[in-house]
């Protein structure tokens, strides 16, 4: 790739935002921007140091340090096993995807994820157009009898997440969990939903309706929202406890935030939303989740 400088549409970094593993410093409009590969090496490094990474990815070198020789020679079509990888995924999302199947092994294959395709790939296939400043995954998904496919946008800017932690309490699990971790398993809570729709599981999606609190009937609540957007759609909620704002705008959003919550952080889910908790440990022990 072209030396690009930093500001410019092509610049895998903004202006402004910290430079990985360099405390105080920042990267300035007009400088030559790093190439994909610096930017991986350095940002896995700091990923590492704050045991934010899947130590089975292929980085590491015999010491368990990143390996700037070991990044660029990755190949992240070949890190999920059973997934078809489109070769252009790029290394950011490869490796929390990974992380994230280290994590629950079973996840990928029980929620019939079948291929992941990047934003390059459906340009070329479909003619489809990008959009500005995210870069697009798609995801095919095995439903019963059928295959659907589901379109997940991720900031171009996604390394930035890999080295922010949140807090997370997963017993036995020495790692943390990353900001772009948890954003992948809100995106596979939404292919769960989609999947159980699709299979006819309408009691299962009706029991996680009712302890949410949504319904279709105009006078049990307000129409979700997020951050002043109303959503327009035919559901209305009621004052249930809502585990993020982002849970409050729809149904699918709702049970895709509950789902990374029931993963990550059980003990808040079950303070917070009790009724939730039961209906997605039946859920999860139905697919085989984990």
């Amino acid at each position: 790739m072209p030396a690009v400088r930093i500001g410019t549409p092509e610049s895998p970094v903004l202006p402004g935002t910290p430079v990985p593993g360099k405390p105080g410093k920042y990267y300035e409009a007009g400088q030559f921007a790093p190439s994909i590969d610096e930017l991986a090496t350095s940002t896995f490094a700091e990923a590492n140091k704050a045991s934010l990474l899947s130590t089975d990815l292929p980085i590491f070198d015999e010491n368990g340090e990143v390996s700037e020789e070991k990044v660029a020679a990755w190949n992240p079509k070949d890190s999920l096993p059973g997934v078809i990888i489109s070769s252009q995924i790029d290394k950011f999302s490869m490796a929390v995807l990974v992380s994230v199947h280290n994590l629950y092994p079973n996840l990928f294959q029980s929620a019939g994820v079948s291929s992941i395709q990047s934003g390059d790939s459906l340009e070329a296939q479909e003619g489809s157009k990008s959009v500005v400043g995210q870069s697009l995954i798609t995801v095919k998904t095995q439903a019963r009898n059928r295959t659907f496919s589901s379109t997940l946008y991720i900031h171009s800017r996604f390394y930035q997440f890999i080295t922010t932690p949140i807090v997370a309490e997963i017993p036995g699990r020495t790692k943390g969990v990353s900001v772009s971790m948890f954003s992948v398993l809100k995106a596979i809570g939404h292919i769960l939903f989609n999947k159980m729709a699709h299979e006819g599981e309408l009691k299962m999606i009706g029991s996680f309706m009712e302890a949410s609190g949504w319904s279709k009937n105009s006078e049990s609540g307000n129409r979700g929202s997020y951050m002043g957007k109303k959503n327009m759609a035919s559901f209305f909620r009621d004052n249930h406890p809502a585990t993020s704002e982002v849970s409050r705008y729809s149904p699918i959003d709702d049970f895709a935030d509950t789902f990374a919550h029931y993963l990550t952080h059980r003990s808040y889910l079950s303070v917070v939303a009790p009724e939730k908790l039961e209906v997605m440990d039946s859920i999860v022990e139905h697919y085989g989740l984990v």
